[in-house]
């Protein structure tokens, strides 16, 4: 899952005495540059998602392997979802 450059970046932090190597789930945000995203949160088909999916070995679910195409996707099929507000009127009025 890391790369030499981040395998090493761990190790050192791990020597020394005044930084903190994260472990566990705290290590895997720190090589994925944050929380992963589950891939079950998509409201998009992932057919469309072009990132990778990157596949997590303590449970079942796989993660996006870049946050920033997630919501991209995410956005645009919310914005494709919304009601536009000039139609709102015609909603209340019927109430």
């Amino acid at each position: 899952m890391a790369t030499k450059k981040q395998q090493r970046a761990w190790l050192k932090l791990l020597k020394t005495k005044q930084d903190y190597a994260p472990e566990g789930h705290r290590q895997k945000q720190w090589l994925f540059g944050g929380a992963g995203i589950a891939t079950n949160n998509a409201l998009f088909d992932l057919a469309g998602y072009k990132g990778g999916i990157v596949p997590d070995i303590f449970c079942e679910d796989s993660c996006f392997g870049d946050n920033e195409a997630f919501w991209a996707l995410q956005k645009q099929l919310l914005r494709k979802r919304q009601v536009p507000i000039s139609r709102w009127d015609g909603l209340m009025s019927s109430h």
